[in-house]
């Protein structure tokens, strides 16, 4: 049998293990603080926890990227169409005639250096070239580029209003001493040139006459010159291309005025 004193050890002991132990003010703090976090999501926050939210948002975000130009509608080329290319850049022929006044002004050679040659009754320095201009489809020569491309730069090289002019007052000088008995090859300094100037004087004709109306003028002093050589085996090759490439032109010039018209 338990005595008193036993008694009330074991009553100490029951209200001991039955009364909780008492816990310290920070470990509540604790608690507390980790169920706060724990519904943090789930809560409402009060107005004034809104207005300090926000505050901090605001100044954490960072600065908005400036927004996209729109995408323009549908597909933009970035190269120049063929026909705004063409009206924009000078055509192949311009810059062909202007290559030939840039040598003809040239210091060296120039075309006032070449008239006085002429004048004088002999050719003795090198300009042929660009001044009495070959075929490219008839001869080769050593400066390729004051060849003629086409029969139609000749049109275009006598339309212009120095170079046309120059080729007759040149071929007119040449004509005077051909008229007066001087060999042809002696005023042209070569066989070689000889055979260039006949070349190009045909060009030149045929150029002449199938423009509408023709160039008269440019025509017969060209027939005059071609006359005096006397020398047809020396162009007829010159004749033909030059006939063939200008028809060719007639026939599409036609065409075109063809479908401009209205239909009936």
């Amino acid at each position: 049998m338990r005595g008193p004193r036993d008694e009330n050890l074991g009553t100490r002991c029951w209200r001991k293990e039955s009364v909780p132990p008492k816990q310290h003010p920070a470990d509540t703090l604790l608690r507390g603080t980790k169920l706060r976090d724990h519904y943090q999501h789930s809560a409402a926050l009060s107005p004034r926890d809104e207005q300090r939210t926000t505050t901090t948002l605001r100044h954490a975000a960072p600065t908005p990227a400036p927004a996209a130009a729109p995408k323009p509608q549908g597909k933009i080329s970035h190269v120049t169409s063929r026909r705004e290319t063409a009206a924009a850049a000078p055509s192949a022929c311009d810059a062909f005639l202007a290559a030939i006044i840039k040598a003809q002004d040239s210091s060296h050679a120039s075309f006032a250096a070449a008239l006085r040659e002429i004048n004088a009754g002999r050719k003795s320095s090198h300009w042929i070239w660009y001044v009495w201009p070959s075929h490219k489809e008839v001869r080769r020569t050593s400066r390729p580029e004051y060849a003629l491309p086409h029969s139609s730069f000749a049109v275009a090289w006598l339309r212009h209003p120095v170079l046309g002019h120059r080729l007759l007052e040149i071929t007119s000088s040449a004509c005077k001493h051909l008229e007066s008995g001087l060999a042809a090859r002696t005023l042209f300094g070569s066989a070689v040139d000889v055979d260039k100037f006949a070349e190009c004087m045909a060009v030149f004709l045929v150029a002449a006459e199938h423009q509408q109306p023709p160039l008269e003028e440019s025509a017969a002093i060209c027939r005059k010159a071609l006359l005096l050589l006397d020398r047809p085996g020396a162009h007829e090759g010159a004749h033909e291309v030059a006939t063939r490439e200008m028809a060719a032109v007639t026939v599409s010039v036609a065409a075109a005025s063809l479908e401009g018209e209205p239909r009936t």
